[in-house]
Parts: C-alpha cells; structure tokens; sequence
C-alpha cells in the first residue's frame, strides 16, 4: 500500500476516536496504575530480589504462590534450580556465562543500564511446565563493579511459546545500544540513538 493511501485510511478509520472535548488533568491514583501496570504485562508475573552476597532472595513476591503453586518462603535460589526443565538447563547455564562475559566488560557506569531477559521453562508445583519470561536489571552494585542485588521478575509467557529454543536478550537502557546474545555470540543491532 503506497503512503499517501496508507495515511488517507488511517485519518478515515483513526478519525472515529477523535473527540471536541478536552482531556482533563491526568492523575494516576493507586488503582489506575495498578491497572495501567497490568495492562503492559505480559502474563502473570511474580518478581523477587537476588542478593548476590548471600546467594540468596531477600525478598520474594505473593505472585509466585498463584503461578508455581508455591509460598514465597520456600522459593530461594536452591528451589529455582530445582524447578528448572532439565533440557533448559544447559540454556541456563550457557545465559549465565554470557551475561557474566558482557557484563564484565562494561564500565562500572554502564552496569544499570542493560536489562536482561532470557526464557525458559519451570516446574509448577503440580509437576506442568510453564515457559516464563525471566527480566532483570542491576539494583546496586560496589565500587568494582561486583554485583549486590538484582530485581527479577518472572512472567508466564505460555501462551506465546510453546515451544523453540530458550533465547536470551541483553536490552540497552537510556539511549544505549540494544544488544543480542544467542549461545555466547554478541550482535549489535543497527539501531543507533539519532
């Protein structure tokens, strides 16, 4: 479809939402944003702080117990090593090395501007696998660059993936460059803050 027609559509079907009133002040109060929160996530989502000192969560959220069938006390990283497909696995551990590798080779001011996502599946306490989206981002870190505390959050992205491969995603943050990382090979994307 050439341009100029693309446009024309758009004003003719865009135009039903356009409105004479003004919009009002916008104001989020807690439950609006609540919902605007959930409306932006993939799936059911729990999330969980990993204190790299202690090896550990300091703390973990309620949402896990809905997803995995399991209290929030019981979850620690020894559970979550448990729980994981035994064909994901070696996935798990080759996204590990490859997050180490990338971020030891950035400078201590870039370490919080990277997320991190990667997929793979977990056991639910009913013995079913769910293919949960895995993001993190850096929390707090020392002066050398050592990691403390990282925010996870883990999402239920059944739905979307059945099957295929685990595949990890390191995502530049603030205008820094959007990389990609399959197995221990980097690829820049071409896209470049203009």
């Amino acid at each position: 479809m050439k341009q100029q027609l693309f446009n024309t559509e758009f004003q003719r079907i865009f135009g039903y939402y356009t409105n004479e009133s003004t919009p009002g002040r916008l104001h989020f109060d807690r439950g609006k944003h609540n919902k605007f929160l959930n409306f932006f996530l993939l799936g059911k989502s729990y999330y969980f702080v990993v204190n790299h000192h202690t090896q550990d969560f300091d703390f973990v959220s309620k949402g896990v117990e809905e997803i995995l069938g399991c209290d929030p006390g019981e979850f620690n990283m020894a559970f979550l090593n448990n729980i994981i497909h035994p064909e994901d696995r070696s996935w798990y551990l080759a996204f590990g090395a490859g997050i180490i590798d990338f971020f030891s080779q950035l400078p201590v001011e870039k370490l919080m501007k990277y997320k991190v996502r990667f997929d793979v599946r977990l056991r639910q306490k009913d013995g079913t696998y769910l293919r949960m989206l895995n993001q993190g981002i850096l929390l707090e870190h020392d002066p050398n660059g050592k990691f403390l505390r990282t925010l996870m959050m883990h999402t239920d992205i059944t739905y979307l993936k059945q099957e295929g491969k685990p595949v990890l995603a390191i995502i530049g943050m603030d205008g820094n460059h959007p990389i990609w990382m399959r197995h221990r090979k980097i690829f820049l994307l071409k896209t470049r803050k203009n």
